[in-house]
């Protein structure tokens, strides 16, 4: 759920249109985006705090190898303040406001009990994973979905797929084996056999419903089986504004000195290596992204505040916490290495990057008085 890297089309259709729930302050969801790999200027919702990068950096490595900041005398960037046993408070209205924002006008899957089995022109919601040999780990990634829409007969996805949906029981899995085109775009796809694992949950037709008709069904289908009841959501919500509002307090709290060149000029260099992928300027990328390069030194005063409270803190990012985030990168491809990972990402330093927003981030609210349990996703 939620804005990914473009993937294949036909293999993955776009997710069922929803209302995105409102936006956080700008600025705090620049800093995430850029933590994670983005290079537009984008608000980040509560639901999406760390995707993935929509614009994909070259191989080669522009970031450095080593922990970002490590060489660097905190205090002449950055004076910290309170960071720790903050007060924090959630409105009950921006909650609310949250929740409604993903229910407004949601179209899901109404399952229609009086068939037994899928027919052409149902809308199915459907569990899949691809599986083939010699695949990247993003290519794995983009075919695999749970409580996905697909109306059957609808060309969405490659010839053959969903056709052998018509006539599949709710409940059961099944496989469905195809072959790509010769000239599909995604090029390692191209001509090769793939199996792909499915159930489907429901079939029937498409509803419309507001956040007035909510249920556990319809949270577990807007958020693809992330969330899969109403309490489980709404606890996410509060936890994630609580988060957001410690942080933007903690960081609120520190006086920023000067922005350090170095850095500026690495996120620089980023913004042209994806001006030149998409085939313009510079400027023209920014103006494209409703971006300015006053947005980078606002992105790096987020990240001077990240590293000093973990220099601070002595907080790292270990072995085991890349392997952790790695390793369902690879999709189950086990030839698919670290450096693959890397430059797929823009260089160890990004992901090094990504994951310390996170780990100050869950330090803060941990740290604060009254903290919320941080919610368990459904597996």
């Amino acid at each position: 759920m939620g804005q990914k890297k473009a993937k294949p089309e036909q293999v993955t259709p776009q997710p069922q249109k929803k209302a995105k729930p409102k936006k956080q302050n700008k600025v705090l969801g620049l800093a995430l985006a850029f933590a994670a790999g983005l290079l537009v200027c984008a608000a980040v919702t509560v639901g999406v705090l760390f995707a993935k990068g929509i614009i994909q950096l070259p191989e080669k490595k522009i970031l450095d190898e080593g922990e970002p900041y490590a060489d660097y005398k905190m205090s002449d960037y950055i004076t910290l303040g309170d960071y720790k046993d903050l007060t924090v408070e959630v409105s009950a209205a921006d909650e609310t406001s949250q929740f409604e924002g993903y229910f407004s006008e949601a179209q899901l899957v109404k399952d229609d009990v009086s068939k037994t089995k899928v027919e052409n022109g149902d809308t199915v919601l459907l569990d899949f994973e691809g599986e083939g040999k010699g695949l990247s780990a993003d290519v794995l990634a983009s075919m695999k979905a749970k409580y996905f829409q697909l109306e059957i007969g609808s060309g969405s996805f490659i010839p053959g797929f969903e056709e052998q949906i018509v006539g599949k029981p709710r409940g059961e899995a099944f496989d469905v084996n195809v072959t790509f085109p010769a000239d599909y775009q995604e090029a390692s796809l191209a001509g090769k056999p793939i199996t792909f694992h499915c159930l489907v949950r429901a079939f029937g037709s498409v509803e419309t419903i507001d956040a007035g008709d909510v249920t556990d069904n319809a949270v577990a289908q807007l958020t693809q089986g992330q969330y899969l009841t109403i309490e489980q959501l709404k606890s996410f919500i509060h936890y994630s504004l609580a988060r957001n509002a410690a942080f933007e307090k903690a960081f609120g709290n520190a006086s920023v000195k000067k922005i350090p060149q170095k850095e500026k000029q690495l996120q620089l260099a980023s913004l042209d290596d994806a001006a030149v992928q998409s085939g313009q300027t510079r400027q023209a990328f920014m103006e494209a992204n409703n971006y300015t390069e006053e947005d980078i030194d606002d992105y790096l005063k987020y990240e001077l505040f990240v590293f000093a409270v973990a220099q601070q803190e002595n907080l790292k990012v270990s072995d085991s916490d890349l392997k952790e985030y790695l390793d369902p990168q690879r999709g189950g491809d086990a030839t698919v290495t670290d450096d693959d990972l890397y430059a797929q990402m823009g260089g160890k330093g990004r992901v090094i990057r990504n994951l310390m927003f996170e780990k100050v981030m869950d330090f803060v609210i941990e740290n604060a008085k009254d903290a919320p349990t941080k919610p368990a996703q459904a597996e």
